[in-house]
């Protein structure tokens, strides 16, 4: 795929989002962190934690969503997203939510998971790249 291909595909909402999250759970798995504010974090949280830089695919029917999706503990990702028309919104546990668009831009977030939600029928990819 050109890289022209790939631009037009990509997002016209590439956020320069900055993401460091400090994960928690009671899980023994992951990774505990006394920085985060527990206020921030939904309860009965699941998250997918995705510790390397990728690309995420998720195909979307209206109303679904992708649950919750954090980053590692103590790194910085780049991340943004895209689809063919953006009609789905970003849900971050700290309560606050963004629709979508060509030029949205999202502020940075820190210390919260992020949640995609589609409105209707989408193919989300989602871009993570950890400096």
């Amino acid at each position: 795929m050109s890289n022209s291909t790939k631009t037009t595909l990509m997002f016209g909402v590439i956020f320069g989002v900055i993401f460091l999250v400090f994960i928690s759970s009671n899980k023994p798995a992951i990774n505990q962190s006394v920085n985060r504010s527990v206020d921030s974090q939904p309860a009965q949280i699941e998250p997918m934690i995705i510790r390397n830089s990728v690309t995420k695919v998720f195909d979307l029917k209206a109303g679904q969503s992708t649950g919750w999706i954090g980053f590692e503990e103590g790194r910085t990702a780049d991340v943004s997203y895209s689809s063919p028309d953006y009609d789905y919104f970003l849900i971050y546990s700290d309560g606050t939510s963004y629709k979508c668009s060509r030029n949205a831009v999202i502020p940075e977030k820190y210390h919260c998971y992020v949640n995609i939600k589609a409105n209707s029928n989408q193919l989300v990819t989602m871009v993570i790249k950890y400096r």
